[in-house]
C-alpha cells in the first residue's frame, strides 16, 4: 500500500520531527507499506544529517520547485492541493502530526474515489467552531460542506480515478482563490470543491483519523491518531493549544531533534499510542461546560489567565464570593 506525506520545513520549525515520528510509527505497524514524501525544493536542500534520516525510510522523495519568494505555508498548501498529480495509483495521504496505531491495509476495502473523516467528528451544525466556519465561507461565497458534512483534510484515501484528478484540480483552483482573500485554509476550499462536485468525498470511519480533541470514542480502535500538535511558537499558542496527547508538547519534539533520533519517551508512545494521553477531564458535548469551553468567552478568559494572571486571580476571588453569596456553597 502507498502512503504519502507532504513536508515543508526549515531548521527553525519542528514539522520534520513530526513527520519522522509518524513515518517510523507507520513502518513499525505496516512494514510492507511504501512511503512517499512530497516536498519542495527549499525543504529538500535542508534534509541533511538527522533531517536526512527520513530519506532512508521512504521509497521515493518527490521534490517540487517553487518561486523563491513563495513562503513555506503556501508551499505546503500548494503541494497538498496538487498531490494527486504527483502520485501514481491509489494512496493514503497522512498529515505529519499523526501516530499510526494499527494496520492500515483495510482502507483499500472502502468504496469511493476520495474518502475522509468529518472534521472534529461532528456534523456542521454540531461543530464547535460553526460560526468561524460560517463567516469564512461567507467571505468567499462558499458553502461549509456538502450534506451537513465538513471533512478534515488530515487523512484521505485517494484513488487514481478521473473524478479524483478533477477534484484536485478544482481544490487547487479554489485554494488559490482563498489565498488571494487572505483565507489560506485548505479545508475551506476542500469542502467547497466537494460541494461543487456533488459530494464526491465519502465518509471514512472515525478510527482512520482520530482527532484527539473530539475523538475519544474512536481511540480504542484507532488506526491513525491525529494529535493536531505542533504549531510554530507564537504568543497565541499558550491559550489556544490545550490538547491532551503527549506529542502535542513541543518539548517532546525538541528532545527528538537534540538526540537526533526517536527518544525513549517517544518510542514508548509509538509502541502504545492509545495510552499516550495526559490525565484529562472528560466533558460530554451535551453539557453547558462543553459549549463554554469552545466559546469566545473562554478564549478571552484563557488569554487573561496566561497574560494577566493577577487580574484573573483577583476576578476569581470576586466570583467565588458572589457564588457563595447566591448559592450558599463554595
Amino acid at each position: 500500500m502507498k502512503c504519502l506525506y507532504v513536508l515543508t520545513s526549515t531548521e527553525q520549525d519542528l514539522y520534520y520531527e513530526e513527520c519522522y515520528i509518524s513515518v517510523v510509527s507507520l513502518l513499525r505497524r505496516n512494514p510492507e507499506a511504501e512511503v512517499y514524501l512530497l516536498t519542495d525544493d527549499r525543504t529538500a536542500e535542508n534534509l541533511k544529517g538527522f533531517r536526512g534520516k527520513i530519506k532512508e525510510l521512504v521509497k521515493e522523495m518527490m521534490v517540487v520547485p517553487f518561486p523563491e519568494e513563495m513562503g513555506m505555508m503556501q508551499r505546503s498548501r500548494m503541494l497538498k492541493t496538487t498531490m494527486r498529480k504527483h502520485m501514481m495509483g491509489d494512496f493514503l495521504y497522512i498529515d505529519c502530526d499523526t501516530v499510526i496505531a494499527d494496520s492500515l491495509s483495510d482502507v483499500k476495502k472502502c468504496a469511493g474515489s476520495i474518502l475522509a473523516v468529518p472534521d472534529k467528528h461532528a456534523m456542521i451544525q454540531e461543530h464547535y467552531t460553526y460560526m468561524n466556519m460560517y463567516m469564512n465561507a461567507k467571505v468567499m461565497g462558499y458553502s461549509m460542506g456538502h450534506g451537513n458534512c465538513h471533512f478534515n483534510s488530515g487523512v484521505m484515501y485517494i484513488r487514481d480515478t478521473e473524478q479524483a484528478q478533477d477534484f484536485f484540480s478544482l481544490w487547487n483552483k479554489l485554494y488559490l482563490e482563498t489565498w488571494k482573500k487572505g483565507l489560506a485554509m485548505d479545508q475551506l476550499s476542500l469542502n467547497e470543491a466537494n460541494e461543487r462536485m456533488g459530494g464526491l468525498i465519502k465518509e471514512l470511519d472515525g478510527v482512520w483519523n482520530v482527532q484527539v480533541n473530539t475523538g475519544l470514542r474512536y481511540v480504542a480502535e484507532a488506526r491513525i491518531i491525529h494529535y493536531l500538535g505542533y504549531q510554530p511558537a507564537s504568543r497565541h499558542n499558550a491559550y489556544f493549544n490545550t490538547l491532551p496527547f503527549l506529542l502535542a508538547d513541543e518539548k517532546m519534539l525538541r528532545e527528538v531533534r537534540q538526540q537526533g533520533d526517536i527518544t525513549e519517551k517517544v518510542g514508548e508512545m509509538i509502541e502504545r499510542p492509545k495510552k499516550a494521553f495526559r490525565n484529562s477531564y472528560i466533558l460530554g458535548d451535551d453539557c453547558p461546560a462543553y459549549s463554554l469551553l469552545f466559546s469566545n468567552h473562554m478564549r478571552i478568559l484563557k488569554y487573561i489567565y496566561v497574560r494577566h494572571r493577577k487580574m484573573y486571580l483577583w476576578a476569581e476571588k470576586i466570583y467565588g464570593k458572589a457564588f457563595r453569596r447566591f448559592f450558599g456553597r463554595s
